[in-house]
């Protein structure tokens, strides 16, 4: 008996391998350089993973994994309703360059609903 893989390096056997699931990463995630995650992991819609982490459980929704959440959760409930995958190019350029903030979210969302709720 041993923790050494012989199997593997001696005997060129490669033992079935361990997972316990896919990968799920949302909408709007960061993910800093050189991090691990786990498999089975889900990082939440607008988390941000910061370099060299490793993730070993899920991610809430708008962390900052480990440090703190990256919007107040009123603001969090307000963008979680929102599917960034629906949005179409052109509206897609019209929103990008603008930055949501705990302050200006209710008035962004407010001015462009049209356009984000647009699917065409």
């Amino acid at each position: 008996m041993s923790t050494f893989p012989f199997t593997r390096h001696i005997f060129g056997i490669t033992a079935k391998e361990d997972t316990k699931g896919r990968i799920i990463v949302g909408d709007d995630v960061w993910i800093g350089d050189g991090v691990t995650v786990l498999s089975g992991i889900t990082i939440n819609k607008g988390a941000i993973i910061g370099a060299k982490s490793i993730v070993t459980k899920d991610v809430p929704p708008y962390a900052i994994w480990i440090l703190k959440y990256r919007f107040d959760k009123r603001v969090c409930e307000k963008l979680s309703k929102l599917d960034l995958n629906t949005i179409n190019l052109e509206a897609f350029k019209l929103l990008c360059d603008i930055e949501i903030t705990e302050n200006n979210v209710d008035d962004i969302l407010k001015k462009n609903i049209n356009i984000i709720m647009s699917k065409t």
